[in-house]
């Protein structure tokens, strides 16, 4: 369990308004995870946001759910608790040749360099419904029983 501070800490990470802050804290959940269950909300609100980030380094880049079902998988693995964490039409991240690629064949052109032009070709992208989305079913127990599956439209 978390002492009061730290848990504040990841709580005022986790609902900050910068995509940035929220990304880093979660890799650093992924990498060092923080198993208590006051956690628990934090991250299951997470799964509803979409907003752009870069996942990691080498440059791949998706959306903050992404991580944040991960993160929660692994809790919740870590408090033994079976329930998988479900997110469908989620972006796969992609990597900045992937993003390059989708902007040359999308004839996008971002004033922006670096990351920040990554992440606005991303959300350009997304926009117009070029990138690949997939439906994710994660365990958290081990990465062989966690399912991705390419999102098919119902008709």
């Amino acid at each position: 369990m978390l002492d009061t501070p730290t848990l504040q800490y990841l709580i005022d990470r986790l609902t900050t308004i910068n995509s940035s802050d929220k990304a880093i804290t979660l890799n650093n959940l992924i990498s060092s995870p923080r198993i208590d269950e006051r956690l628990l909300p934090y991250l299951e609100q997470l799964l509803t946001d979409q907003s752009a980030c870069l996942i990691s380094i080498p440059y791949q880049f998706g959306e903050i759910r992404w991580l944040a079902a991960h993160v929660l998988a692994k809790t919740r693995a870590a408090l033994h608790c079976s329930t998988p964490v479900t997110v469908y039409r989620i972006v796969r991240p992609v990597t900045a040749d992937e993003i390059t690629f989708l902007e040359k064949e999308n004839g996008i052109s971002i004033n922006k360099t670096g990351v920040e032009g990554y992440l606005a070709a991303f959300e350009h992208l997304k926009v117009l419904n070029k990138l690949p989305l997939v439906d994710i079913e994660l365990f958290g127990v081990s990465s062989k029983a966690n399912m991705y599956r390419p999102h098919l439209p119902q008709n």
